[in-house]
């Protein structure tokens, strides 16, 4: 490169630059995490050595226009994508059907040789709390970690240089349960989008809430057999279910044996059994157990001559038949 045009892109850095540098946010921090894979203080470091490096190569205005809105989807900032190419790659922009993918997923890693909670701790930053569980297998008492998707990329990035492997596990994720308070959303069978079943007041209530227990289920499937409620849950006693039924959905099978409610007409009827879920932490277990195939949706569960506002699952995929 010409003399005079490195002084010049040099120059052009000095005066683009702020005249004091802030600490790094939070948020730039776990973006660079997220794309490059670095530890927190890693990344902390990166951040700081490339703004201080005024003969770094810039993009123009231009070039930036051009790619921002893609990039952006991807979780790329300008100076992150200008980091990126410094470490001479090319960010790979998707086309509209295609998103990055970005933190997803949750991982358990045993705690053995360099792999210790405080290394989780550095590599995961000072304001995050680390998951420390015990287990019992066929080596004994152990202790595990859980990650996210960024923190484990991190993990392996740390490690890669030595002969270690460590013993890492993707945990299934759990049904989802977002349930609104401004609408009926999500409910069986339910077009909550419909001038019907929209809200007619401020003051509606919708049941049950996020965030209400107990709260009744209705089960279709192996959770409606008392001993594998009871050994899931790890209850003492034998669960009380009630005979029930909800209308609206059908059962089908996906993976060709595994039950799966869906939605259907109105007048379909699904008999099973009810169970009142009595604390937050049984509700987890519940919807660990039926995996992120699922979904908790609302349902009026009849028992009896009573209707009850409670909760299901509703299969999330692609059923059989």
């Amino acid at each position: 490169m010409d003399l005079f045009e490195e002084l010049e892109k040099m120059a052009l850095n000095v005066a683009e630059e702020p005249a004091e540098t802030d600490a790094p946010s939070e948020e730039t921090i776990h973006r660079w995490q997220t794309l490059f894979g670095y530890s927190y203080s890693d990344a902390v470091d990166k951040i700081e050595i490339h703004r201080s490096d005024i003969s770094r190569k810039r993009i123009t205005d231009e070039h930036w226009a051009m790619v921002r809105t893609k990039l952006e989807s991807q979780g790329y900032d300008r100076e992150a994508y200008e980091h990126e190419l410094s470490r001479g790659r090319q960010p790979v922009i998707a086309s509209k059907n295609q998103t990055k993918a970005v933190g997803n997923g949750r991982y358990l890693v045993k705690v053995e040789g360099p792999v210790t909670p405080e290394l989780i701790q550095e590599l995961s930053g000072p304001d995050k709390v680390v998951d420390v569980m015990r287990g019992i297998g066929d080596d004994g008492v152990a202790q595990f970690c859980i990650l996210n998707a960024t923190i484990k990329d991190a993990l392996i990035s740390k490690l890669a240089n030595t002969a270690f492997k460590p013993t890492i596990v993707r945990l299934a994720e759990p049904a989802a349960k977002n349930l609104s308070s401004t609408s009926r959303y999500p409910t069986l069978s339910l077009d909550t989008t419909l001038p019907q079943h929209r809200p007619s007041t401020l003051d509606d209530e919708f049941l049950p809430k996020q965030d209400e227990y107990p709260v009744w289920y209705f089960f279709y499937g192996t959770l409606a057999d008392p001993e594998v409620l009871m050994r899931h849950l790890g209850l003492r006693g034998e669960p009380m279910l009630w005979p029930a039924s909800v209308r609206g959905g059908v059962l089908r099978t996906w993976a060709g044996k595994y039950r799966a409610l869906v939605d259907g007409c109105e007048e379909d009827v699904v008999e099973g059994k009810a169970y009142e879920v009595e604390t937050r932490e049984h509700e987890d277990a519940l919807r660990s157990y039926e995996t992120s195939k699922y979904e908790v949706v609302r349902c009026v569960i009849q028992v009896g001559y009573r209707e009850i506002p409670g909760c299901t699952f509703r299969f999330v995929g692609v059923a059989d038949n």
